[in-house]
């Protein structure tokens, strides 16, 4: 049985009272901290239009912490393919990858990122984009070829060697990802509901291709994880509260947790109890056990996670701790 990988997504979030560049340099922190602690990538996610997040350059990003790391892989969680022309994704990331060989990874995901009138200034006015994620992948994929004759070559170089994955969160996603014979990345931090029947269309379905003989998943789970149970709870009430206040409009930037209390009257909350649920919230422990649980009904390739605390420390404790439960349960197969 093949081992598990381990991998980080981040939205790069900018917390009260810090600006974009704070949030940024914490990132980059924080990917060096899960370099050394053998972490096989970080994604960084496209956001437009809103305070909360400072990943709109997301391929800026990238080459900053790669810059900046010396192991692990960075790449897109993703980049949304309906923001962007074709060549110009394969440009940026060709250059990329020019710079920091085998290093870069590409996940591109069908929605804006943004609201659509966002979309449409990124695009042109061209929003329709949003609806030709299948023909953007096919034309992104010819100028990875760099074929002789092309008449347009994305980078004069040769070939592109970035892998290019498939992000979702719905059945439409996987089933593209199988018949173009590509790696495969769900996002059951956003829609846990699909993941079972997404993976099962996905791993049904695949087509080996010259990329890729057999299917690959990556599953993203959203982790907050401490020492203790009751820690965990209580730092999550960060993550929670900035998904109750984004729900309601509310632009209000990353907050400190609450206490018990706070995480029971979020815990009461309707629309984020499957988000509670279906989070990893708790000790060391709890996180094996749930990954173990994961791997048996899903056999996925590679955990990615977020690790949303406030704190720096107690956050870089959770990777710490994440990194652990992996080498335990790697140590069992």
């Amino acid at each position: 049985m093949k081992k598990i990988k381990h991998s980080v997504l981040d939205l790069v979030i900018i917390h009260e009272n810090e600006s974009p560049k704070d949030a940024i340099y914490r990132l980059l922190k924080d990917s060096q901290t899960i370099d050394k602690l053998g972490y096989t990538r970080l994604w960084i996610a496209e956001h437009h239009g809103q305070d909360l997040f400072a990943s709109a350059a997301t391929s800026i990003l990238i080459g900053h912490i790669a810059k900046n790391t010396k192991n692990i892989k960075i790449g897109s969680g993703g980049i949304m393919m309906a923001n962007h022309a074709p060549l110009i994704v394969a440009e940026q990331f060709a250059t990329l990858e020019a710079i920091y060989p085998a290093r870069i990874d590409l996940g591109i995901g069908r929605s804006s990122g943004s609201t659509s009138a966002i979309a449409e200034l990124l695009r042109r006015n061209d929003y329709s984009n949003v609806y030709s994620f299948k023909e953007d992948l096919d034309i992104l994929h010819q100028y990875f070829i760099n074929e002789k004759n092309a008449k347009i070559k994305a980078f004069q170089g040769g070939r592109i060697n970035v892998p290019i994955w498939i992000l979702g969160t719905s059945i439409d996603s996987a089933l593209i990802a199988a018949e173009k014979g590509l790696p495969y990345a769900f996002g059951a931090h956003l829609s846990p509901s699909l993941i079972e029947k997404a993976v099962q269309i996905y791993k049904a379905n695949f087509t080996p291709s010259n990329t890729l003989k057999e299917p690959y998943l990556i599953v993203c789970i959203n982790t907050c994880i401490a020492e203790v149970d009751l820690e965990a709870r209580i730092l999550s009430t960060s993550l929670l509260n900035m998904i109750y206040k984004t729900k309601h409009n509310n632009t209000a930037k990353f907050s400190p947790p609450g206490d018990i209390n706070k995480f029971k009257e979020l815990e009461s909350i309707d629309f984020l109890k499957p988000i509670i649920n279906n989070s990893v919230i708790g000790d060391l422990k709890k996180l094996i056990e749930r990954i173990k649980l994961l791997k048996k009904s899903l056999a996925m390739d590679e955990v990615m996670v977020t690790n949303y605390i406030y704190d720096k420390k107690k956050r870089r404790e959770a990777f710490e701790l994440i990194s652990k439960a992996f080498q335990i349960i790697n140590s069992e197969i």
